[in-house]
């Protein structure tokens, strides 16, 4: 896999910025940064927005995006300044004063009051921190934006920095601290950190916890603040339906206030690996049981200067391709690993790191001398063959369409991307060079991979010590991660240095896939540009079911089809079937990977998962190759031959995956009980562990031969598609799956839970060898109804913010805190849930009940007012105006719509009339029969995890008065 983010949890990025400078001050406030970015975007939804890009008069840049069709607003900024800058003496600072900067301005002095009010405006806020900058990002509805923007802006000017918030923003940043003691991604990071060179800012501990931060002072907050924040330092995204000069009047208005103290941006000249890994493995230690090798390589300062020709991507491409003659192919072929990804991590200005990362087999965690070999063979066949123009001119060409077609996307997670991105290049050109090559540099395609030798790298296996046989003889300092270091012979190194090429490793073929046409097919007569389109059933018979829908709505030449095969040998209540079905779906994936993956280079993709009744098989992308995609796929289905090595491969894979969900975090255990609860047929991750070891490869065989013996297939097919090729498509389904029917009154459909109103609430306690408690509180509501679905979203989009503010902010009880809705098969939930270190979980729930009955007090009073309902009601009647973004997003409606809604394409207008339905007197009768104590309808999944004792306040319960009298003492006065 090429370009996955080594450590993704990491989060950091290169930034780069001009050196200060004071502008002149003009007579406008701001100058007009000329656009360079020329592409033209072919997305008619996006096409039609207006940009400008200005500076203003204290420097700080900005982007501004006008968009007509936006449905939300919102704005990002990105400050130069993150954890590289901490304080020696205080590592973590930097992302705790990122928490500090919610808790009240000079302005806004109430600690809650900035996300309250963006929550109560149908929005979401967070920030983020990297090595290099902080990023602070928030969405609310248009009509909202110019209060919104007045809130956020004095973040950056006028921060209280309340003292009575210190302490307990310190107890967040430790509830975060604790939650990622046990995420083995982390733990390896950590390991890699504390190896570095450690006057290089990277071995510092940026994440910080109350040991690091127990010092901190507001004055020493205060002192970073000054010393890092300043408007030169800042660069600022925000999109609206406003006109540009609207934008800009608001930007003027708020953000030209930021002070601008000239800062120059952070610089860091050392490297920061040192030698003395040079030739050694570093062995870590695993909370899963998980067997990974990465090799890292820190690449030189022009690297990651080299923006323009972006060799690394060439690299990646080669050596995380997935086809025939791949590196992944060759060890898969001699049953050495399963998963392989390429990238490289910018983590600083001059710091960048490229790896590869291998999940090995058990095989390949014993000869990982040879896995290595393997890598080191494919990095010597590309430098004698070279970087090949069409290699460039392929990856150049998809990165052209792939701007060109963007999709419209989740408006929090645009910024999300801006707020990773906006310090790459320089303004005038972004995002267009990020996002596409612009020379060919053969030359320096050669100078990476000539750096990457077995001496520049480092080695680094995660895997139980009891699988590696390797005593660890050190403990990380702030996970307390146990690990081992040891040489590698010279020898090994020596051969390394020395490879000879693989005959059966090669560079990727010529990539048939990229998309040639990329013509709109022609519009039915009946295509109309609806919310919703009404999809045409063109197949329904005994074993077949297809709609189609053309899009009319997006028009950029993609698809988006669902196809679920229904079969009675896959089923929800045998463990057994869902185990070997989950096989079947790894060794059909298995067999397509070498032809789907030049398709998903050239961005088509598909998915084939075991579901609950079935198997689903999904192709999402460029149109023009569809087609051929799903025959491979149909074809791979029929021809599917399955071999003795790999089902030992797959079937100790996914034992290792069922036992290791034991070692999720307490949250994901306490709803996979209430799952097993909440379905009447439903199988447990530990039932999936023991069913899967009865398991021989013969049953295994007898079972692929006769899944598909019975079918019933179901498929939506959506987007730049006519008529005609939808028939065709569903011809091929129902030549492929033609051996028998399995009929409707035979197919099994979830059955949900009605808890009884006589007998609740109830709670269930369950213990798990982790970290952390967690409790979910399910309050079950009456039937659905479209009026009492509107008030349920409407109550818990007004709960969410004060629930955040009084669990975590206030009470501090945790760092994932939690409150939403579920509709799940006609039936209503509303759900509250924490993850806490510090707390006994029936201490929480008492909690969690003494919050609902004090927010039922103030419902009409304090808490949604007459004129909030009517504001979270318009936001609501807002998000199902655009119930889907893009192609893909609409298919999966239509396809829900479809198959789960019986065909009700009018579902969404009758949501709306719905919440359009709904007075304030009734919602208020609503939100007591939901929230009430009167409902009883209550079930509360309570998980005890592991708490250090020293941590956790909770009463132990004394049998008798005699108990206390014992280990008490008695003074006289």
């Amino acid at each position: 896999m090429m370009q996955k983010t080594f450590l993704s949890c990491c989060l950091i990025f290169l930034s780069f910025i001009p050196k200060g400078y004071t502008s002149t001050p003009t007579e406008e406030g701001y100058r007009i940064i000329e656009d360079h970015a020329k592409l033209p975007i072919l997305t008619p939804a996006i096409s039609q927005r207006d940009t400008q890009k200005i500076r203003l008069d204290n420097d700080l840049e900005v982007y501004m995006v006008s968009d007509p069709e936006t449905h939300l607003s919102g704005a990002m900024m990105s400050v130069k300044a993150g954890s590289w800058q901490d304080y020696e003496e205080h590592p973590g600072i930097a992302h705790f004063l990122e928490h500090m900067l919610f808790l009240g301005t000079k302005k806004y002095p109430m600690e809650s009051e900035y996300g309250k009010y963006i929550s109560e405006h149908g929005g979401q806020t967070n920030a983020f921190t990297t090595n290099t900058t902080t990023n602070f990002i928030f969405t609310i509805n248009n009509d909202a934006l110019e209060k919104a923007v007045a809130r956020f802006s004095s973040f950056f000017k006028e921060p209280l920095f309340n003292p009575s918030g210190v302490s307990r923003e310190l107890h967040a940043i430790d509830q975060e601290y604790a939650k990622n003691l046990e995420q083995d991604e982390i733990r390896l990071l950590y390991v890699l950190k504390e190896l570095v060179d450690p006057n290089h800012p990277y071995h510092s501990f940026n994440m910080g916890n109350s040991e690091s931060l127990s010092n901190v002072s507001r004055q020493t907050l205060e002192n970073w603040y000054q010393q890092h924040y300043s408007a030169n330092l800042m660069r600022l995204f925000i999109f609206s339906s406003l006109p540009l000069e609207e934008i800009r009047k608001q930007v003027m208005k708020e953000f030209s206030g930021i002070p601008n103290k000239n800062l120059e941006p952070f610089k860091i000249e050392t490297t920061a690996f040192s030698s003395d890994l040079e030739g050694k493995y570093v062995f870590v230690e695993p909370i899963k049981d998980t067997r990974t090798l990465t090799l890292v390589w820190e690449l030189p300062t022009k690297f990651a200067e080299m923006k323009e020709t972006q060799p690394n991507q060439i690299v990646c491409h080669v050596l995380g391709h997935e086809g025939n003659k791949s590196l992944l192919a060759q060890l898969k072929r001699e049953k050495l690993a399963e998963t392989l990804a390429c990238g490289a991590t910018e983590l600083g200005d001059n710091l960048e790191l490229f790896f590869l990362q291998i999940e090995l087999t058990e095989q390949g965690l014993r000869d990982v001398d040879q896995v290595i070999t393997r890598c080191f063979q494919a990095i010597h066949n590309f430098k004698d063959q070279g970087a090949l123009p069409y290699l460039f001119d392929e990856l150049k060409k998809m990165a052209t369409i792939e701007y060109q077609y963007q999709s419209k996307e989740n408006e929090f997670w645009m910024l999300l991307k801006h707020g990773y991105e906006i310090h790459d290049e320089d303004l005038s050109t972004y995002p267009e060079h990020t996002k596409i090559i612009q020379r060919f540099d053969p030359e320096s395609v050669a100078e990476i991979l000539n750096y990457l030798t077995p001496q520049n790298a480092r080695y680094i296996i995660m895997a139980p010590s009891k699988q590696t046989a390797v005593k660890n003889d050190h403990k990380e300092k702030w996970l307390n991660v146990e690990y081992a270091i040891k040489p590698i012979s010279k020898e090994l190194i020596t051969k390394w240095k020395n490879i000879t090429p693989h005959d059966e490793i090669d560079l990727p073929a010529e990539n048939a896939f990229i998309p040639q046409d990329l013509r709109l097919v022609k519009q039915n007569d009946t295509s109309i540009n609806k919310l919703v389109p009404k999809a045409d059933r063109i197949i329904d018979n005994e074993g077949l079911q297809i709609y189609f829908a053309q899009d009319a709505t997006y028009l950029i030449p993609k698809i988006s089809w669902h196809i679920q095969v229904r079969t009675p040998h896959i089923a929800m209540d045998d463990p057994s079937k869902i185990v070997l079905g989950d096989l079947y779906v790894k060794f059909l994936k298995d067999a397509l990977n070498k032809f789907s993956y030049p398709a998903k280079v050239a961005g088509l993709e598909y998915n084939i998962k075991r579901e609950n009744n079935g198997v689903k098989i999904q192709v999402e992308g460029y149109s023009e190759n569809a087609n051929l995609l799903l025959e491979e796929i149909l074809k791979t289905v029929e021809t599917l031959s399955p071999s003795m090595e790999k089902f030992k491969i797959f079937k100790e894979s996914l034992l290792r995956k069922y036992l290791n969900f034991a070692k999720e975090s307490p949250l994901e255990q306490s709803v996979e009980l209430f799952k097993s609860v909440l379905y009447q047929d439903f199988v447990t991750e530990r039932e999936k562990a023991v069913a899967i070891r009865k398991v021989s490869f013969k049953s295994f065989q007898e079972y692929a031969m006769q899944l598909f013996d019975q079918t019933y297939v179901e498929g939506m097919l959506y987007g730049n598609i006519t008529k005609a090729q939808a028939e065709s498509v569903a011809s091929k389904l129902l030549t492929s799956f033609n051996r028998g029917t399995y009929p409707k009154e035979q197919h099994r459909h979830n059955a949900v839970i009605v808890l009884p109103q006589d007998q609740g609430p109830h709670f269930l306690e369950s213990r798990a060898q982790v970290q952390g408690n967690a409790v979910l509180l399910a309050i079950e509501n009456n039937t659905f109804t479209f009026k009492e679905r509107a008030a349920q979203q409407i109550l818990m989009q007004a709960i969410k913010a004060p629930f955040f503010n009084t669990l975590r902010t206030k009470q501090q009880t945790g760092y994932m805190v939690d409150s939403f809705s579920e509709e799940i098969e006609g039936k209503l939930f509303n759900l509250f849930a924490v993850q806490s270190n510090t707390h006994d979980t029936r201490d929480l729930l008492s909690r969690f009940e003494a919050f609902i009955e004090g927010y039922l007090q103030e419902v009409g009073k304090t808490e949604l007012t007459e004129e909030k309902f009517h504001s979270i009601k318009e936001t609501l009647l807002q998000k199902l105006e655009e119930p889907a973004k893009n192609i893909k997003e609409m298919g999966a409606l239509l396809n829900t719509l479809a198959f789960e809604y019986d065909g009700d394409f009018d579902w969404i207008d009758q949501r709306k009339q719905g919440v359009r339905s709904l007075s304030y007197s009734e919602f208020l009768v609503i939100t007591k029969a939901f929230l009430g104590r009167e409902n009883k309808r209550r079930l509360a999944i309570l998980l005890r995890g592991d708490i250090p004792e020293e941590h956790l306040f909770s009463y132990s319960r004394a049998r008798t008065w005699n108990v206390i009298r014992k280990i008490s003492d008695y003074e006289e006065r």
